[in-house]
């Protein structure tokens, strides 16, 4: 059994009214680092052409915390991809067990 399973998801294609034309999103969810480091350049390009642009959310940044605060933690990350293969979107979450009063324990899901 794969330890680190990937997801594939073809999403419907979406009209771009602007352009007159249709184009296809892929997601794909996965739980490796290291495949998640192979996206690094295509992430803070993405980074740096949002609005959201920050040390805080560039993958030197996110990959270091999380292996310096929680080195053991369960990645799920979701990426989106356009028809030409370009990254145009993450969301990097981990999973994690909380407590609740001492006594009661969930499972979460939060961002990186």
């Amino acid at each position: 059994m794969n330890k680190n399973p990937m997801v594939e998801l073809n999403m419907d294609s979406m009209a771009d009214s602007s352009r007159g034309s249709v184009r296809t999103l892929r997601s794909r969810v996965t739980t490796d680092i290291q495949e998640l480091k192979s996206y690094s350049p295509e992430w803070n390009q993405l980074l740096v052409q949002s609005g959201a642009n920050s040390i805080f959310l560039t993958w030197e940044w996110l990959s270091t915390w999380i292996e310096a605060v929680h080195p053991d933690a369960a990645l799920l990350t979701v990426t989106v991809w356009n028809s030409d293969d370009e990254l145009v979107a993450v969301a990097p979450f981990y999973r994690s067990t909380l407590r609740l009063m001492g006594s009661m324990s969930y499972k979460c899901l939060r961002f990186i």
